[in-house]
């Protein structure tokens, strides 16, 4: 069950020893209100820990069809934390923030553990379902490598948070 990935992920985080993170929004991972893996980041990204977080584009339009089909009735889902990753992006020299338009799927994997999230559109009563599938590898394995290279072209693929920002924020108003 989701405890189980949980922790599968947790333990992954505390053994590890580079992040790198494909995900909608990153709350799960990277906000300090959810701790759900945050606290076990947060000392690897103090210690000089690198990572990489790659999120989804917020006008993108796959994301946007996305929050249509989540009955998210604001710009940006409310999830995304821009402010935060401002934040963080300002606090870690080891965390590089990119942004991509290439939505297929949630991936997360340190030097020995991978996990798959594939997105999809299909909706369990008013949204999206997120927590019925999700495959994990170990380091070495074949979709490790198959994935890993995924995340690896999506992030060649990706705009750096400074150019996000000159783009979308140049008002300094999503992320005051």
């Amino acid at each position: 069950g989701i405890d189980s990935r949980n922790k599968k992920i947790q333990d992954a985080i505390d053994s590890g020893i580079e992040f790198n993170l494909l995900a909608e929004t990153g709350k799960s991972y990277m906000d300090d209100s959810v701790r759900k893996h945050w606290d076990h980041l947060k000392p690897k990204l103090d210690s000089g820990h690198n990572m990489k977080l790659l999120i989804i584009n917020p006008f993108s339009e796959s994301k946007i069809t996305r929050n249509k089909l989540n009955n998210v009735k604001t710009a940006i889902d409310p999830k995304l934390n821009l402010q935060r990753l401002d934040t963080l992006n300002s606090k870690y020299e080891n965390l590089v923030i990119k942004f991509t338009n290439d939505i297929y799927c949630s991936i997360f994997y340190t030097d020995n553990y991978l996990i798959y999230d594939p997105y999809h559109l299909g909706k369990t009563e008013d949204r999206l379902e997120n927590y019925f599938l999700a495959l994990d590898f170990i380091a070495g394995s074949y979709g490790y490598r198959i994935l890993k290279n995924h995340f690896e072209k999506s992030w060649d693929n990706a705009q750096t948070f400074e150019d996000f920002k000159a783009e979308h924020d140049p008002t300094n108003t999503l992320m005051p």
